[in-house]
């Protein structure tokens, strides 16, 4: 069982989180990618509910690989689409799309993209049109050529990456958990986060140590820290503990389960 002490955030997180010199942040062009062979409506819905709460402009990606290369006895084989599975292959697509455009017509902007290629190779490429990038969760079944490997996407991006579950509901961003750890890359990923964390009514920090010296809340966030400079400290809790017989991610998940977030 994690022992969690509560504390609102002062002198060990100040500096941290109360110097609020940057101006509010936000998502100007967001990316959505949609599967081809699955169902990814609540997918859509979430990344345009976002559009529309930042006034973003909205890109919806799709790409369907026609006979993708395999390997046999060593070898790796190519076979070349014909003309027919081409045509079908766009036609499905530019349909898609065109149900996209419909939903999205009360955005600000939004455009479809398509390439016949693998899904993971065209995202990729096409990241550095958006400042957020919404993909669907990894599978490991069914037909893999419409689908976006997070994971691939995640390393080749360059930018922030949202993971939208299969069943997800539009974001309300009233109090929103970060499990937090004094690292590279979390400092990065929290700060890549910094648009939603600034429009929460409560942002709570939580720090599960590794060890008993690693549970003590100064430990867990140092003071020298500025990632948080844009959040308004008022709004910002910190929790430190240590987790017990159980993994770091079930402890930062059975907090949030208790404090009903």
């Amino acid at each position: 069982m994690a022992a969690v002490n509560t504390a609102q955030s002062e002198s060990s997180v100040g500096s941290f989180l109360d110097r609020g010199q940057l101006e509010a942040m936000s998502f100007t062009t967001m990316m959505v990618h949609l599967d081809v062979e699955r169902d990814c409506e609540q997918r859509v819905q979430l990344a345009l509910a976002l559009a529309d709460r930042f006034q973003a402009a909205l890109i919806g990606v799709a790409g369907l690989a026609l006979r993708p290369a395999f390997a046999a006895g060593g070898v790796v084989v190519y076979c070349q689409p014909t003309e027919h599975e081409c045509r079908a292959a766009s036609a499905r697509l530019d349909d898609i799309g065109k149900k996209f455009r419909e939903q999205g017509q009360h955005l600000k902007e939004v455009e479809w993209r398509t390439a016949l290629e693998l899904p993971y190779e065209f995202v990729s490429r096409e990241t550095r049109a958006a400042d957020l990038i919404i993909v669907g969760a990894r599978h490991t079944w069914g037909n893999m050529q419409d689908l976006a490997d997070p994971g691939v996407i995640l390393l080749r991006a360059g930018r922030p990456v949202l993971v939208a579950p299969d069943t997800v509901a539009p974001l309300q961003l009233r109090r929103v958990v970060v499990a937090w750890k004094d690292t590279r890359e979390c400092r990065r990923a929290v700060r890549d986060a910094l648009p939603f964390l600034q429009r929460a009514k409560e942002v709570l920090l939580v720090g599960i140590g590794e060890g008993e010296a690693e549970s003590n809340a100064k430990k867990l966030f140092p003071t020298s820290q500025s990632t948080f400079s844009a959040i308004e400290s008022p709004r910002c809790t910190t929790s430190g503990g240590k987790h017990g017989d159980r993994s770091l991610a079930n402890s930062c998940v059975s907090f949030r389960m208790r404090r009903q977030i």
